[in-house]
This record gives C-alpha cells, sequence and structure tokens, in this order.
C-alpha cells in the first residue's frame, strides 16, 4: 500500500550511514509533535478537537479499507504538521488482515500499548500467559485447560481510537 492519505505519515525513503552503522526513515516534518504532548501543552477548542478526532478517524478508516490493522494506535503514535493535520505513524505491528498467512497467524502477541488495547485482547494475552506458566509447572503432565486466542482486528483499533478520543 502506497499511502497518500492526508492523515498518514508519507514516507519518502531510508538513509543509511555505514560508516556509524546508523539507518534512519524519512518522513514529512510534523512539527507540532504527538498528540500526547500536544494536548497537555495547549488548551484546544472543541472545534479543534473534533477537528483532531475526525483526522485520525479519516486515517483510521483508510487504513480498515485497505484491510489493514495498526495495532498499535494511541496519542504518541500521532503526529501533528503544521496545521494541526493528524498523521498516524509507526506501523511496526501493523498487520493486513486479509492476508492468508495472517488469518491463522496470533495476531494478539506482543501488539500495542496496554492503555489504549481492546479488553477481550488484554484478556486472552492474560489467559495464555497463564497456560503458559502452568505448563511449565506441569511439565510432561496432561493439562486439559485450553484458552483460545482472540484475533485482533479492526474492532480493536477502533476501541484504542476511543481512548485517543478520551484522552484529547
Amino acid at each position: 500500500m502506497n499511502s497518500q492519505h492526508p492523515n498518514i505519515i508519507r514516507f519518502f525513503g531510508v538513509y543509511e550511514n555505514v560508516e556509524k552503522n546508523h539507518v534512519g526513515l524519512v518522513m514529512e516534518l510534523c512539527s507540532n509533535g504527538n498528540v500526547a504532548n500536544y494536548v497537555v501543552k495547549h488548551s484546544l477548542n472543541w472545534e479543534q478537537k473534533l477537528r483532531l478526532m475526525k483526522g485520525i478517524a479519516n486515517g483510521m478508516q483508510y487504513l480498515h479499507h485497505h484491510n489493514i490493522a495498526h495495532r498499535d494506535l494511541k496519542c504518541e503514535n500521532v503526529l501533528l504538521d503544521s496545521s494541526l493535520t493528524p498523521k498516524i505513524i509507526d506501523f511496526g505491528y501493523s498487520k493486513e488482515l486479509n492476508d492468508k498467512a495472517n488469518r491463522s497467524m496470533n495476531l494478539t502477541m506482543n501488539i500495542g500499548t496496554a492503555a489504549y488495547c481492546a479488553p477481550e485482547v488484554i484478556k486472552s494475552q492474560f489467559l495464555l500467559e497463564q497456560q503458559s506458566q502452568m505448563s511449565h509447572r506441569t511439565a510432561g503432565l496432561s493439562t486439559a485447560t485450553s484458552f483460545s486466542q482472540v484475533a485482533y482486528d479492526k474492532k480493536c483499533d477502533v476501541y484504542s481510537f476511543a481512548i485517543i478520543m478520551y484522552v484529547i
């Protein structure tokens, strides 16, 4: 997916300095930092808040239309440009939901930020960790307890967006 959406950060390329063993991403400038810091430092009126929320929602809708779950939507992953247009960033945990490999793949492992994560994903992760601890304690014994994993899908991004709205 090559994004030209106004609420998705534009990626221009990669910078590599072999001598210093340094690699960097080149993206559009967002001079107002992230939403988390901006809303703490500035008093926003309702119109500004709604504009931010609408922009983030439009970016999320664009991703979902292309069957992509961001899986780490949070205020820190939304930057603001000079005109306060929100730009969704950090696609490190993103997954294409219609990809056959990802359909059966565990989309709950090592994802998201707990404060923004949907309760069913946290519960599923907690139960899986409990199951793992039980299996370590009962190594070699058969246990009947098994927990299924909750697939992280678009609905979980929507929950994260609700937390972003609360913060704004």
